[in-house]
């Protein structure tokens, strides 16, 4: 298992960038961590809600011959997501390739409060700074079952701390082959155009 930070608010800012816990995590961060699975295929028969209200599964964000770079996030979070999703829309917006086009970004919540409303919110803010109009990027909700169901397949640790109503959980974003295959993961809260670019091509070519 590749262990990696947690990355709460203070983490982020006195680190910069991401780097690899070096001592045992906090009892009440066990789990928080991300197991790789390259190689696997994940479920894709895993139902969610996409910002529209409209009811998908995952094949439906498959199959098209599209590799898939999909982040696992939640829409309330004023720290870790908001800094992951912001650096993200930095990297595409530096990018050549364009969402719908050459790849696809699906990014779903963790929380299964959250609803398509939020979703759709959170969605038009990153694609007003992005710049490319309307695109390929999902922002799916689902059930608290759903949500598991992911995680494990992708190996993606979190928990909920009810005494602050927030969520733990990893920076990272996974690539996926056009079949749903794991490709790669890419750690931190800083992303290069280029490693997205490679990562892509990999994933487009399975590998």
């Amino acid at each position: 298992m590749r262990r990696a930070p947690v990355l709460e608010l203070a983490l982020a800012v006195a680190g910069g960038r991401a780097g690899w816990a070096a001592e045992p995590l906090p009892k009440k961060l066990e789990g928080v961590t991300v197991e790789e699975h390259l190689g696997r295929r994940i479920d894709l028969a895993i139902p969610f809600v996409d910002q529209s209200g409209k009811r998908v599964f995952l094949r439906d964000l498959f199959g098209d011959g599209r590799p898939v770079l999909l982040t696992l996030n939640y829409y309330r979070c004023k720290m870790l997501c908001n800094l992951q999703l912001n650096a993200l829309t930095d990297a595409l917006r530096n990018l050549r390739w364009t969402p719908g086009r050459e790849f696809r970004v699906v990014t779903v919540s963790i929380d299964h409060r959250e609803t398509p409303p939020l979703a759709a919110g959170k969605r038009q803010a990153h694609l007003a700074v992005l710049g490319r109009g309307e695109v390929d990027w999902r922002f799916l909700t689902g059930t608290e079952a759903s949500i598991r169901r992911l995680a494990h397949e992708v190996g993606f640790g979190f928990k909920y701390d009810k005494d602050i109503d927030q969520y733990a959980h990893p920076a990272v974003i996974q690539f996926l082959s056009p079949q749903g295959k794991l490709t790669r993961y890419i750690y931190g809260i800083e992303y290069q155009p280029r490693d997205l670019k490679f990562a892509l091509m990999e994933a487009s070519d399975g590998k």
